[in-house]
């Protein structure tokens, strides 16, 4: 979903762009996840084989389209008998698009008769590895979209160095979810509580409701609902890079190479966009990631190249954690229509 970018942080002084259509269906959105051997192919069935006893996980390439990472985490466990906990991945990839990525399980958690059979999920096992993989631990990605309806040239010289604001999928489908982590943040997890809408999370809020009398806050610390929780923080401090972002380059001041994501221990830096005026609740603040963000980002290896149906084919690369909607974003006013095949 496409969101004004103002509204997940990104307020800056635009001039008008050019309008273009983008994920009119899957194929139109192929992010293929970079590994030490290159981009990942795509895959257009599943084919298991090899047996890996005597290594600690094995390495599968799983490409998907039109289901979410956290969907098919959940049916990879289920046919192939896994821990949902056992799986791990570099990162989540869009729902509405082809991503190839790595995904790696515990060998001595997977069934000795591996089955996996999904219309929109193809595996692979392509290898092994001593440890699980971490969150943005790949090298980056490899992007090729197609721009529909460009009926105006957009200004190319916007993409050798753009501000590596945090994308619109980053904060829901509504734009506006990063309200829940301000909310626990600020001691209001009732209301936050409220904001939880999406069914399987509201099932697991219920549930940790039940188990803690109803009391919000300490369903929102129960040990079902935390990897919500410190997810919830995370779009906040998401949605305050990109306004911290947004202010230097609205004020000409020196955009330094990198900001903190927000803590307590950089409150003043932050103060300018956010000064909480209740005190932060620090069993909520502990979750925050302690982490530097780049300010910059370059893509790599850009090309392009027009069709005949007026649209264009865009093909770059980006490191980890960039997001090729907001390269586009400063060629275009980006529409994204409904989904198909």
């Amino acid at each position: 979903m496409i969101h004004h970018r103002d509204r997940i942080g990104i307020e800056l002084d635009e001039q008008p762009k050019p309008r273009g259509v983008i994920k009119r269906c899957n194929r139109d959105f192929i992010v293929r996840e970079i590994t030490t051997k290159g981009a990942l192919p795509l895959l257009g069935h599943t084919t298991l084989s090899g047996s890996y006893d005597k290594d600690a996980f094995v390495l599968f390439n799983m490409t998907k389209q039109g289901i979410t990472s956290n969907d098919t985490v959940f049916e990879v466990a289920r046919q192939l008998h896994a821990r949902v906990k056992d799986v791990t991945m570099h990162g989540m990839k869009d729902r509405w698009a082809i991503t190839p990525q790595l995904i790696a399980i515990r060998s001595d958690v997977l069934s000795k008769e591996r089955r996996f059979n999904h219309h929109s999920i193809y595996m692979r096992d392509i290898g092994t590895a001593s440890q699980p993989l971490r969150i943005g631990g790949n090298k980056g990605n490899h992007f090729w979209i197609r721009v529909r309806r460009c009926y105006t040239w957009p200004d190319l010289a916007d993409v050798h160095a753009v501000p590596i604001f945090f994308g619109g999928q980053r904060f829901g489908r509504l734009g506006d979810e990063q309200h829940v982590g301000r909310l626990l943040l600020t001691g209001n997890a009732e209301e936050a509580g409220y904001r939880i809408t999406f069914p399987p999370l509201r099932w697991r809020l219920e549930q940790a409701l039940s188990e803690c009398n109803g009391n919000h806050r300490q369903a929102f610390l129960h040990p079902m609902m935390q990897e919500v929780s410190k997810f919830s923080v995370s779009q906040w401090q998401s949605y305050l890079f990109n306004r911290l972002v947004s202010a230097h380059i609205r004020s000409g001041l020196h955009l330094p190479g990198t900001f903190p994501l927000w803590c307590n221990r950089h409150s003043a830096l932050y103060q300018s966009v956010w000064e909480s005026a209740e005190p932060i609740e620090k069993e909520f603040e502990r979750m925050a990631a302690r982490t530097q963000r780049r300010t910059m980002v370059s893509p790599r290896n850009f090309t392009f190249r027009n069709e005949r149906d007026q649209s264009v084919v865009f093909e770059f690369e980006l490191p980890s954690g960039s997001y090729a909607t907001v390269v586009l974003g400063q060629l275009y006013t980006l529409v994204e229509k409904e989904h198909g095949g």
